[in-house]
């Protein structure tokens, strides 16, 4: 399960962040992973509230993530 949530975390990072993809080549391999997870943490987050006009249903998006 782990190893499935390192390679879904790298697979945001790669989709959503080409200049953050290529520059987390530059960690050692345990380091890469670790900024690769917390990149696709905060792009999820990120993306449960963009383009939502409501406050309510940002905060409702939030709660849930």
């Amino acid at each position: 399960m782990l190893k499935q949530a390192l390679l879904y975390s790298a697979e945001i990072t790669r989709a959503n962040s080409s200049t953050f993809f290529l520059a987390s080549k530059l960690f050692p391999p345990k380091q890469r992973q670790a900024v690769t997870v917390i990149y696709a943490v905060c792009r999820v987050g990120d993306d449960s509230v963009d383009e939502i006009s409501s406050a309510a249903q940002r905060q409702k998006n939030l709660t849930a993530w």
